[in-house]
């Protein structure tokens, strides 16, 4: 059997022990121990040879089996509550400790923003709101939202922003969606090729950035920027990993908003320039 067909075999018994009655699952796993027990016992007591090589091959079938419904019974115990507990702790503490420490140290590695507050958290939920305060200008706090499901990982910005270049006569706004096929033609674009670096990068890395836009009555565009990336598997078991989008996270927020400020997209940019 190669490993292919092994790992088919071990998930379709591994699912159906998941659905096997509580009774049915329980006598199973007595049975294997019992199984388990008397061929290891046999394998190391018997003075025959033929009995101890029954013992040793019953113990090769028994104990992989063993494995996989023991497996099964941790599934059946683990209740969605668990899940919710790391989801939680991974965005409401992992991801707000990465944030607040590139403020505290923003002198050393370059980040906008002197203050991060958690304004809503996951209250069961995929995501968590934050605010951080601009270190060095007076425009309004950036809004900032994180989300994790999973296998799914987004970091989600609000921000109102002046538009560039006129706007078109219909008033529509060129929505974008960027990834590894259509990255190049972000400099097209009259808002987005200001933060080529953010956008480059993160596709780079796996995610798919979109962009929103929303005029307001007070002459600025409501950008609306998503970068998601579906993971193949869920990574809150490993601490790599969970550090990592941490990091990333607040990488990509301290690396968006320089370029904003840098090429002059905020408001409060465009009201100085005209004052």
């Amino acid at each position: 059997m190669d490993d292919a067909s092994a790992t088919s075999t071990g998930s379709n018994l591994h699912e159906i022990i998941v659905t096997l009655p509580r009774p049915a699952v329980i006598a199973l796993a007595a049975l294997l121990l019992v199984a388990l027990g008397a061929g290891g016992w046999l394998a190391l007591t018997s003075q025959v040879d033929n009995v101890r090589d029954v013992a040793k091959s019953v113990l090769l079938v028994v104990l992989p089996m063993t494995v996989v419904v023991a497996a099964a019974i941790g599934i059946r115990r683990t209740s969605t509550t668990q899940v919710d507990q790391l989801v939680t702790a991974f965005l409401e503490e992992t991801v707000a400790s990465r944030l607040a420490l590139a403020c505290q140290h923003r002198r050393a590695h370059p980040f906008p923003f002197s203050r991060c507050d958690m304004v809503t958290g996951t209250h069961g939920r995929s995501y968590v709101e934050f605010r951080l305060t601009w270190d060095e200008r007076a425009d309004e706090p950036a809004r900032v939202w994180v989300k994790m499901n999973v296998i799914n990982f987004e970091v989600v910005v609000e921000q109102r922003l002046r538009w560039p270049v006129p706007l078109a006569a219909d008033g529509a706004m060129p929505n974008v969606l960027f990834d590894r096929d259509s990255l190049d033609t972000v400099f097209a674009h009259p808002v987005m090729r200001h933060l080529a670096m953010t956008v480059q990068g993160s596709v780079e890395e796996g995610y798919k950035v979109r962009a929103l836009f929303t005029p307001q009555a007070d002459g600025t565009v409501l950008a609306r920027l998503s970068f998601r990336q579906k993971l193949r598997e869920h990574f809150l078991a490993s601490p790599f990993l969970k550090r990592y989008y941490a990091e990333d996270a607040a990488i990509l927020v301290g690396v968006l908003f320089r370029e904003m400020a840098e090429s002059q997209l905020l408001p409060m940019a465009h009201l100085n320039e005209e004052g």
